[in-house]
């Protein structure tokens, strides 16, 4: 079931690539036929830990809406009654559509030059949200080119959920992220939407907002110019 009311966001299917920031005009277009307004309160769910619907409060915080929430535990945590509407149908519904204006942006984010020109940076940090294997270069079951950025940490996106599925305490997660006010952290994953998930972490902990590096590991690699690290780094 869904929760009452709720407008489903397929994944692939708004109209742009989910490896690559879409167009602004194109997401504001989505939220208009949404029928959202800029006076709504967002709550985001999904059935995976969080991982999509942070990337849709990144992208709704992108548009400068700042009343956007992730539902913490997702579905299986809803406590009230869920509507059995099936998704294929409400995939169809259609709601009036909203004048929903963009606002100045509550969010950083990267191109592909502009993180490749922090490379070495002393004030900068990126943090690779995918799986150990991944950022080692063990397994890349997604990519044709394995590894991470060179100087990267690795803080997989999946530990940063408790034993049910919930979000960690503010205390807990401020000990997985740099502390440092004078060190800049740049978030990155495969294709930009579990890296968003470190980013709501971050600000769950506490955090000034960190950049997004969307295109993420799937577009550092399209430039055969740009270095690749295997293996972990030195400390």
């Amino acid at each position: 079931g869904v929760v009452g009311n709720a407008k489903e966001i397929r994944w692939g299917s708004l109209g742009w690539d989910n490896k690559m920031v879409c167009l602004a005009h194109d997401w504001l277009a989505q939220i208009r036929r949404w029928g959202i307004t800029n006076q709504d309160q967002v709550v985001v769910y999904d059935d995976a830990g969080g991982h999509f619907a942070a990337r849709v409060w990144w992208m709704m915080r992108w548009v400068g809406h700042e009343a956007v929430a992730v539902l913490d535990g997702g579905l299986a945590h809803w406590p009230g009654p869920l509507d059995a509407v099936h998704l294929e149908h409400s995939a169809g519904q259609r709601w009036p559509e909203s004048d929903f204006a963009a606002q100045p942006t509550l969010t950083q984010v990267l191109s592909s030059s502009e993180a490749a020109a922090l490379i070495g940076s002393s004030q900068h940090m990126f943090v690779d949200a995918r799986a150990l294997p991944r950022y080692l270069g063990d397994a890349e079951p997604i990519d044709p080119v394995a590894g991470h950025i060179p100087g990267a940490q690795c803080l997989p996106s999946t530990d940063n959920l408790d034993a049910h599925g919930r979000f960690k305490t503010p205390a807990e997660l401020a000990q997985r992220f740099p502390a440092s006010t004078d060190l800049h952290v740049v978030c990155y994953c495969g294709s930009g939407v579990t890296a968003a998930h470190n980013v709501l972490s971050m600000r769950i902990a506490g955090f000034a907002e960190p950049a997004l590096y969307a295109a993420s590991w799937s577009g550092w690699i399209t430039d055969p110019e740009r270095p690749v690290a295997t293996g972990p780094e030195s400390s």
